[in-house]
């Protein structure tokens, strides 16, 4: 990839979309990130911005993804973003 045409089509061709930005929505639509993650033990999530609601939303979602698919203990789903829903 040496030029943004073929870094769009990158993009294109894999990205994974997600339905929904509400943390109790169901996880089906990021299931393909499971096949993604594969035996990672760490996954690290970045953001591109801070205090931008939206992100700590899709934070919360792929969290509880990835914690539900790889781990089946849905204890470990809190995040901050669920817990200062009023803070918006």
């Amino acid at each position: 990839m040496t030029d943004k045409k073929s870094f769009t089509d990158w993009v294109t061709d894999n990205a994974i979309a997600a339905d929904s930005l509400d943390p109790r929505a169901p996880l089906d639509d990021l299931e393909p990130l499971g096949e993604v993650v594969g035996d990672a033990r760490v996954v690290a999530l970045g953001e591109s911005a801070h205090y931008v609601w939206e992100f700590y939303l899709l934070r919360h979602h792929l969290l509880r993804s990835l914690l539900l698919v790889k781990t089946d203990d849905d204890r470990l789903t809190t995040s901050w973003a669920h817990q200062r829903q009023g803070w918006r």
